[in-house]
């Protein structure tokens, strides 16, 4: 009965030094890939923010262009919009935002007061569309039904 007890305890401690290696191996492997994955969620959520921001200096300059109050008004934003439309866009704008603003774009070159005004006022809405659809279907965490859309 004796050799039964040390056999016994001789198999558990052969596990054991077999085991904990193999553990030791596998929560080390599960700690590098949540590690990664945090990474990712943490890239993610930076360059969402940073599409946020951008986006809304976009929606902010169109909207401002679009109810200005005179020609020299108008004039003197008209560098704004470009600025951010060939600068900080460009990095993070998906093709719905930058095909709204170029639309801008194009109208705001032959823009005069005030005739032009309602063009850009609708154009600018676009942007505004363009961008919230954009934030809304690149936003994981939120559940997307959370973010009516405003299309008619």
């Amino acid at each position: 009965m004796e050799q039964k007890k040390t056999s016994f305890f001789d198999a558990i401690e052969q596990f054991l030094k077999v085991a904990t290696p193999i553990g030791a191996i596998v929560a080390f492997g599960i700690g590098i890939y949540h590690y990664r994955d945090s990474q990712a969620e943490d890239f993610k959520r930076t360059y969402w923010e940073k599409r946020y921001s951008v986006y809304e200096d976009a929606c902010l300059v169109s909207s401002q262009l679009a109810n200005v109050s005179s020609q020299a008004a108008l004039d003197s934003l008209k560098s704004s919009f470009w600025i951010t439309f060939t600068g900080k866009s460009m990095l993070v704008a998906d093709e719905h935002v930058f095909n709204a603003m170029t639309s801008f774009g194009e109208s705001l070159n032959d823009a005069v007061y005030p005739d032009s005004l309602n063009v850009l006022i609708t154009k600018a809405h676009a942007i505004s569309k363009a961008c919230r659809t954009s934030l809304k279907e690149t936003w994981e965490p939120v559940p997307v039904n959370e973010l009516k859309s405003m299309e008619k």
